[in-house]
C-alpha cells in the first residue's frame, strides 16, 4: 500500500515538473515571440566581387545576386548554393523557390537555372522584354519584335508550353506579368486604347486540361476604365493586382473569381508580399506614412504609422523588414518592433529563412551575417 502512495506521489512529482518546464518554455517563447531588439552583432563575413550595379532577388528559401558577367545563389549563412558565369548588358532576373530565370534585356538570351544550378541556355525567337519563372523551371517569356507582342512559356529543357502573340492595335500594349508559382496558370495586364479612352485589360490564361477548353487558353477577362493594373501578383491559387486605386484579388483555382477589390485612398508608395500577408505603404495628404497589412481574402490585419521611409520592403517569416543604405527596420506582422537598427555595411537586400534573429546581409561587396541583440558591442 505505501509503495503504491509513493509510487502516485512519485508520478504527480514528475508531472507536476514537466508542466513548470512547460510554462517555463512557453513564457520563453511568447517573451521572445514579442521582443524587441536594439543592437546586433556580426556573425561572419564573406567578401564578394564589388559591382555597384549587381541586382538581387530573394525567395523562401534562397538569395540570388545578379550581375553583367554572372549569378549566384546564397544559402541564409551566405554560403554560395552554385555560380553560373554568363556576359549580359542588362540582365534582368525572377525567382521562384530553387530556381531562377535570368534574362538579358532587349536580347534573346536566356538562363534557366534549377536549385543546383544547372544552366538551361534558351535562345529566344524575339527581344525579351519581361520574365517570370515558376517550379521545376517553367518560365514565362514577354517579346517583341518591334510591331507585335510574344508570350512564350518554355519547360527548362526549352520545349514550348505555349505561344501567343498580341498587337498593340487589337491587346493593347503590356504592363505587368506573373504566373502561379506551379506554372500553369499566367495573368497579365495591358494598357488598351479604346476610342481615345484609356482602358485596362487584365487576363487570365489556364494552361491546364480546364484551360484547354478556351480559345487561347483564356479563361478570363476583367476590363476596368478607372485603374491601372501595375503590378501582378501569384501567391497559391489568389492573384493580388496593385493599381493606383488600390488592389484587387482574384481566385484562379481554375478560372477568374472575384475574391475582394479595396479602394485606398492614400498614394500608394511601395508593395510587397509574403506567403500569408501582403503589405502596402501609403503616404496621406499630410506627408506623412503607414504601413497596412492584409491577408489575402482582403481583409486589414494590421495598420501603424511610419516614423521614416525606407527605399525597400520585403515580406519573410511574417516579418516586415525595411531598409535603406544602412538602415534595417523589422516588425512582426501583428504590429509588434522587432529591431531598428543602423549597420556598419551597405544594405542591398535581406535575406532569412528561419523564425529566429539571424539575418544574411547583403551588400556592395560583402556578405554579413548578423545576430539581434538587446544590448553590447558588435563583435566580428
Amino acid at each position: 500500500m505505501r509503495n503504491g502512495i509513493l509510487k502516485k506521489i512519485i508520478v504527480a512529482a514528475v508531472i507536476l515538473a514537466l508542466l513548470g518546464v512547460g510554462v517555463f518554455l512557453l513564457l520563453n517563447y511568447l517573451l521572445g515571440k514579442n521582443k524587441t531588439y536594439n543592437d546586433y552583432k556580426t556573425v561572419s563575413e564573406v567578401s564578394a566581387a564589388a559591382n555597384a550595379n549587381a541586382g538581387f532577388m530573394v525567395s523562401d528559401n534562397m538569395m540570388i545576386r545578379y550581375t553583367n558577367d554572372g549569378v549566384s545563389g546564397f544559402d541564409s549563412e551566405a554560403k554560395e548554393i552554385w555560380n553560373v558565369s554568363y556576359e549580359m548588358s542588362n540582365p534582368i532576373a525572377d525567382i521562384c523557390n530553387g530556381y531562377a530565370a535570368v534574362a538579358d534585356l532587349n536580347s534573346q538570351n536566356l538562363y534557366i537555372l534549377d536549385a543546383s544550378g544547372d544552366v538551361h541556355n534558351i535562345k529566344t525567337e524575339f527581344q525579351i522584354r519581361r520574365v517570370s519563372v515558376a517550379d521545376e523551371g517553367i518560365t514565362a517569356v514577354w517579346m517583341d519584335d518591334g510591331t507585335k507582342d510574344y508570350i512564350t512559356v518554355y519547360k527548362i529543357d526549352g520545349n514550348k508550353v505555349i505561344d501567343m502573340m498580341t498587337t498593340a492595335d487589337a491587346d493593347g500594349i503590356p504592363v505587368a506579368m506573373e504566373m502561379s508559382e506551379d506554372g500553369s496558370r499566367l495573368v497579365t495586364s495591358y494598357a488598351v486604347y479604346e476610342e481615345n479612352k484609356l482602358t485596362n485589360r487584365v487576363t487570365f490564361y489556364n494552361f491546364g486540361e480546364l484551360g484547354s477548353n478556351y480559345v487561347d487558353r483564356l479563361v478570363g477577362t476583367k476590363t476596368y476604365s478607372d485603374r491601372l493594373v501595375a503590378d501582378l501578383e501569384f501567391k497559391g491559387d489568389v492573384v493580388v493586382a496593385f493599381s493606383d486605386r488600390g488592389f484587387d484579388l482574384y481566385d484562379m483555382e481554375l478560372t477568374e473569381e472575384d475574391i475582394a477589390s479595396v479602394e485606398i485612398k492614400e498614394t500608394i508608395m511601395q508593395a510587397a508580399v509574403g506567403k500569408e500577408y501582403f503589405a502596402l505603404v501609403t503616404e496621406n495628404d499630410a506627408g506623412e506614412y503607414s504601413v497596412t497589412v492584409y491577408n489575402y481574402k482582403g481583409v486589414k490585419k494590421d495598420a501603424k504609422p511610419l516614423a521614416e521611409t525606407y527605399q525597400h520592403l520585403q515580406i519573410l517569416n511574417n516579418e516586415l523588414i525595411f531598409y535603406s543604405d544602412t538602415s534595417i527596420y523589422i516588425t512582426r506582422i501583428n504590429g509588434k518592433d522587432k529591431a531598428t537598427l543602423t549597420l556598419d555595411t551597405d544594405i542591398l537586400a535581406v535575406f532569412t529563412e528561419k523564425k529566429n534573429t539571424r539575418y544574411l546581409i547583403a551588400g556592395e561587396n560583402r556578405f554579413s551575417v548578423i545576430e539581434l541583440t538587446e544590448t553590447g558591442k558588435k563583435e566580428q
